[in-house]
């Protein structure tokens, strides 16, 4: 499995991931709002939340990272991050 690093806050699982848009967007927002919390994962650490991942699982994490570093440090997010399919599973 292969893991994507939020910084010092934690790590996602990189298979997990359906969907990735920036926090401030008007649908994330309404998300935000309408997702549990239990269901609500902030992994900030502290920082200003600027991108919102979706999870397989029906879970919402959100992020201090903007969509490029998140695109940079793992390549294989640039697609999920620009609207494309999520990474193969094997």
């Amino acid at each position: 499995m292969d893991w994507l690093k939020i910084d010092d806050a934690g790590l996602i699982a990189l298979e997990r991931v359906v969907a990735v848009g920036p926090s401030e967007s008007a649908g994330m927002e309404r998300l935000l709002r309408a997702t549990p919390d239990d269901r609500l994962i902030i992994l900030t650490g502290g920082r200003k939340r600027r991108s919102v991942l979706v999870l397989d699982s029906g879970h919402v994490v959100v992020t201090g990272l903007t969509l490029e570093q998140i695109g940079n440090y793992e390549p294989r997010m640039k697609r999920i991050a620009a609207g494309g399919p999520p990474p193969a599973t094997s």
